[in-house]
């Protein structure tokens, strides 16, 4: 009886240490995993061998308008005149406003397209008809002469332009024109074949209208190149031109084929009215 019991109390003391040990096992397991969620919690030291990713900026783009008025510089020989379209003397005419509109990609490049109604065109002064009459019976030589003084277009030009400095920008492009008219200077002379002198009857300017069968080709295309300072509203340009088909063909007293291409060089004042928000 006695061992018995022994035995039944050995099995008791064996199973308490079993639980003991069960117990001891699962506490230790908890406090690892207490001890890996503050190491969790805890900030990691940065890897310096790996660079945080930038953000990618977003591209905005927003679109301008304005207006401009355009001074011609002479270059090459050309002749600044002092009559307007209808052949009168006054230049007020020829500062009528264009008109432009942008789209921009943030501040580092703009398309530009614009508008300008019958824009001067300076010219390098030139004799492109010459017209005789021989009048046999009282030996005299009548010569009509034209002499071209300045021209006028509808002009659309488009460019690319890109910021070079925050303010600064050049471009290039094209530029459609449409002819509308030109000034011109007739003169008619009376020589005589005895004395090989010429008395000038008449001499006086004329305007060529576009409706006219005349000798200036109706359109061309231009190359341009500019090059642009903005402070804030105000835009200051500087604009080179040079046609790439020539503006009028004709034979010149000798009988010979000639054809003159336009250049032009000039200075824009632009005032920006309107712009709309950057998307």
């Amino acid at each position: 009886m006695l061992a018995t019991e022994n035995i039944k109390r050995t099995d008791s003391l064996r199973r308490i240490d079993s639980l003991k040990q069960v117990y001891s096992l699962k506490r230790t397991d908890s406090l690892r995993k207490i001890d890996s969620l503050k190491n969790l919690s805890k900030p990691q030291p940065k890897d310096s061998s790996v660079k945080p990713a930038k953000p990618e900026k977003k591209k905005s783009y927003y679109v301008s308008a304005g207006i401009g008025i355009q001074q011609q510089i002479p270059i090459a020989g050309q002749q600044a005149t002092p009559y307007n379209y209808y052949g009168r003397k006054g230049s007020l005419a020829d500062y009528i406003p264009s008109a432009y509109v942008r789209l921009h990609r943030d501040e580092r490049w703009f398309v530009q397209g614009e508008f300008r109604y019958g824009a001067p065109q300076l010219v390098k002064e030139f004799t492109y008809s010459t017209q005789s009459r021989n009048d046999s019976g009282q030996a005299r030589l009548l010569t009509t002469t034209l002499r071209l003084k300045k021209s006028f277009y509808h002009q659309l030009p488009l460019s690319f332009n890109y910021y070079v400095l925050p303010n600064w920008s050049v471009g290039t492009g094209i530029m459609y024109s449409r002819f509308r008219g030109a000034i011109t200077e007739q003169q008619v002379a009376r020589g005589s074949t005895a004395t090989q002198q010429d008395t000038i009857l008449l001499k006086r300017v004329i305007k060529v209208p576009a409706s006219s069968d005349s000798l200036f080709t109706r359109s061309q295309v231009h190359m341009l190149f500019q090059t642009e300072y903005t402070w804030r509203r105000l835009s200051l340009s500087l604009r080179y031109t040079k046609g790439l088909q020539p503006f009028i063909r004709y034979t010149d007293a000798g009988g010979q084929p000639r054809e003159q291409k336009a250049q032009s060089f000039e200075a824009l004042l632009r005032f920006r009215v309107w712009r709309s928000k950057k998307k």
